[in-house]
Formats: C-alpha cells, sequence, structure tokens
C-alpha cells in the first residue's frame, strides 16, 4: 500500500466459506498489513455461546463492533493500516465501524478510510467448500441463515463486492487491484473537494474585501 494514502482498513467480509481467512492471509504477505478478526474480539460469555451453537443477539454483537471500531481508530491514530475479517454486516453495523474514521480525525491527522470488500461466491461453490473443510462441517442451515442475512453494499458506501469463487491467492490479487483502484478514487474526490473548498473561501474573502 502506498505511503502517499492515509491509513486504510480493509474489511472483510462474506459468508462461511468465501474464504476470507485465506484471502486475508495472503494480503497481509503481500503488503505487510496485520490481520484481526472479529472473533478476536468476543468476550468469554459470547465464546462459550458460539461453541454450544447458540446464537448471539443484538446485545452481544454490538460491544464487538465498539471494539473493533476503537481499535481501528487506533491503529490510524498511529499511522498503520489493517485487514480485518467478520461476518456479514448490516448496514447499520458498517456505519457504526465507520465512526472510526470521525474518531481518527480528532488527532489532526488524514482520517483513516474504512473499505469494506465483500467476498461473494455462487451457493453451490460455497456448499463444496464447507463439505470439503478439514476442520468442521459447517450445515447447510448455517449457510443459508448467513446468506439470508445479508445486506448489500449501498452505492453510497466505500466498498465493492469482489468474486471469491477463484483460488484464495487470485481473489487476493482482485482485492488488492480494488482496494487500490478505490484509494486512488477516494483520493482525487478528496482533492477535488479540498480545491472547490478554496475557491470558495477566495469568493468569500473577494466579497468581504
Amino acid at each position: 500500500m502506498s505511503s502517499k494514502f492515509p491509513p486504510v482498513h480493509v474489511v472483510l467480509t462474506g459468508v462461511c466459506g468465501t474464504g476470507k481467512t485465506g484471502v486475508a492471509e495472503y494480503l497481509s504477505r503481500v503488503t505487510g498489513m496485520p490481520v484481526v478478526s472479529a472473533d478476536d474480539f468476543h468476550p468469554a460469555t459470547n465464546r462459550r455461546k458460539l461453541a454450544t451453537g447458540q446464537d448471539l443477539c443484538s446485545a452481544d454483537f454490538t460491544p464487538v463492533l465498539h471494539r473493533m471500531r476503537d481499535w481501528i481508530a487506533d491503529r490510524a491514530l498511529s499511522g498503520t493500516s489493517a485487514i480485518v475479517t467478520c461476518p456479514p454486516l448490516s448496514r447499520e453495523n458498517r456505519d457504526l465501524l465507520r465512526e472510526a474514521e470521525s474518531l481518527s480525525e480528532l488527532s489532526g491527522e488524514d482520517a483513516t478510510r474504512l473499505l469494506v470488500i465483500e467476498l461473494s461466491a455462487p451457493r453451490d461453490v460455497l456448499v463444496e467448500r464447507l463439505a470439503n473443510r478439514p476442520d468442521h462441517i459447517v450445515p447447510a442451515s448455517v449457510l443459508d441463515s448467513q446468506l439470508a442475512s445479508v445486506e448489500p453494499l449501498d452505492d453510497d458506501e466505500f466498498g465493492a463486492v469482489v468474486d471469491a469463487s477463484g483460488h484464495p491467492e487470485d481473489v487476493a490479487d482482485t482485492v488488492l487491484d480494488t482496494v487500490a483502484r478505490l484509494r486512488t478514487a477516494g483520493a482525487v474526490a478528496v482533492g477535488r473537494a479540498s480545491l472547490a473548498d478554496r475557491r470558495a473561501e477566495q469568493s468569500r474573502h473577494a466579497v468581504e474585501q
């Protein structure tokens, strides 16, 4: 990731079987950005629920999002970027994480950008992958529940959907290209906005004179 950009946090979301972990690990090797999982922010009570197959309610998950948001803001204050993997997030949850952008602005430095990459693949591909997992078998009912919970990115969100059907390294390369493209577009947009602000200020000054 080029140093000419302010810190960026790539949030990789996707249902089980989209290969978030493998893609994130490859991205980390290529960019040097550390990887953290949403699972790392769960308290022991949540872990016990998940271990026994219980679903987490909003009251369980919201504090986790707050910890993730604060962690992202802390990394931004130190001038570092990171990759965060997590299950599908609602628009409300994504906006909560984006509060890290405002928190980082308090430092007076360039704000971090939260870039959401949604990994997606056909259901049959996901089912085949889950069936071949050596660690544990994920029931199709769990996959279908996650697929039903997906809230697609809106047009006004900083992010993109990436096809995760291929090999993790190929998917990661696509993610990397997408991040670079979005960051460049974002920098250009910010530059244009700054120029417009300066022209507006000059016009106001001319009127006052």
